[in-house]
C-alpha cells in the first residue's frame, strides 16, 4: 500500500489524518462489505442491490477488498498497512454477486440510492470498480451513463477514471 500511495501521489495529511484535512465519506458500489477488524467504526451505511439483506455481508470479497484499500485503519498490521484514506467513512451498495455478476437494474437501483443519501453521509467521492460486458438491451447501458452523469453533478467530481468502460468518479 505504501508504495501504491506514493505512484497516485495521495498527501501525506490525508494518509496520516494530520493536519487539517477533514474525513471523507467514500460511496463503494461492489460485492458488499463483510466484518473485518481494519473497517471497524467505518461504515455508515449499507444496501443490499442483490438480495434486499439488511445487514451488511460480502459473499465474494472484492467490495471487503476495495473498501480497505480506500480506508483500512491497519489495526491488523499494528498500523503498517493502511488504506489511502486511513480516516474515511463508507456507505456500500451490494451491487454483485457471489460471483461478481450484477446486472443493470440493480446497479441504477444503486446509483439512486447513492444520489438520495449523499448529504446526509457527506457522499464527496463514488468508486464503482466493476466492469460491463456486452449487454443486449443498449438502452440500460445509457441509462446508467446518464444517471452517472447526473451523480457527476450532484457530487463534484476533479478526476474521472474509466475503468472496463464503467466510469470512476473520485473527489478529495
Amino acid at each position: 500500500m505504501q508504495r501504491v500511495r506514493g505512484q497516485v501521489q495521495v498527501p501525506e495529511q490525508l494518509y496520516s489524518g494530520a493536519g487539517r484535512v477533514k474525513s471523507v465519506t467514500v460511496a463503494v458500489l461492489d460485492t458488499g462489505i463483510a466484518y473485518h477488524p481494519d473497517l471497524v467504526g467505518r461504515l455508515l451505511a449499507f444496501s443490499d442491490f442483490v438480495e434486499g439483506r439488511s445487514f451488511p455481508y460480502d459473499d465474494n470479497g472484492h467490495g471487503t477488498h476495495v473498501c480497505g484499500i480506500v480506508c483500512g485503519s491497519g489495526e491488523l498490521s499494528g498500523g503498517r498497512f493502511r488504506g489511502m484514506a486511513p480516516e474515511a467513512k463508507l456507505v456500500v451498495g451490494k451491487v454483485l454477486d457471489r460471483q461478481g455478476e450484477g446486472s443493470c437494474d440493480s446497479m441504477q437501483e444503486a446509483l439512486e440510492w447513492v444520489l438520495r443519501v449523499k448529504n446526509r453521509y457527506g457522499i464527496r467521492v463514488l468508486n464503482i470498480s466493476v466492469g460491463i460486458g456486452d449487454l443486449k438491451e443498449r438502452y440500460k447501458e445509457q441509462m446508467l451513463r446518464k444517471s452517472l452523469e447526473f451523480l457527476w453533478q450532484a457530487i463534484p467530481v476533479r478526476r474521472t477514471v474509466v475503468f472496463r468502460r464503467w466510469p470512476v468518479a473520485e473527489r478529495f
